[in-house]
């Protein structure tokens, strides 16, 4: 939490920003959609989606909220343990190439549901989304 403090407030957002937390981050704010518990079945949260676009509203309109941060982090246990989704990933270079594949797949759905929410609920809002990967010691890079 602390390593998120820092960053909001390197982007100028000092106490100025909601703080929305899911398991799995976009994933969880998606709904988990395909994922599975520990013996295969079904575990998707369509509630959790329900929530977050509620709290979205809530935010827009208590605080005029016009831009988005997915701030999602490394070696996320709701990815594998959880809603099984992934494999554990390793420190290697290639595992971390493909967690962060994995990491962008996910924040760009959720951002393309952002914008179609907002087009929907708050047309006159041109809401920003900015996607980030934030790693276990704190850096931050830009999923694109």
């Amino acid at each position: 939490m602390d390593e998120i403090t820092t960053f909001m407030n390197h982007d100028n957002l000092a106490n100025r920003y909601d703080h929305v937390v899911l398991a799995g981050s976009a994933f969880g704010a998606l709904g988990a959609p395909g994922g599975r518990d520990a013996d295969g079945n079904t575990l998707e949260v369509p509630h959790w989606k329900d929530t977050f676009f509620n709290h979205l509203g809530a935010a827009i309109d208590l605080h005029d909220v016009s831009d988005v941060y997915i701030l999602q982090h490394r070696n996320c246990g709701a990815f594998h343990k959880v809603f099984h989704i992934t494999e554990d990933f390793s420190d290697s270079k290639a595992d971390q190439l493909a967690e962060k594949r994995v990491h962008a797949k996910y924040a760009k759905m959720l951002e393309a549901e952002i914008k179609a929410w907002g087009r929907k609920h708050k047309p006159k809002l041109n809401l920003r989304v900015h996607r980030f990967l934030m790693e276990l010691r704190g850096n931050v890079v830009l999923l694109r």
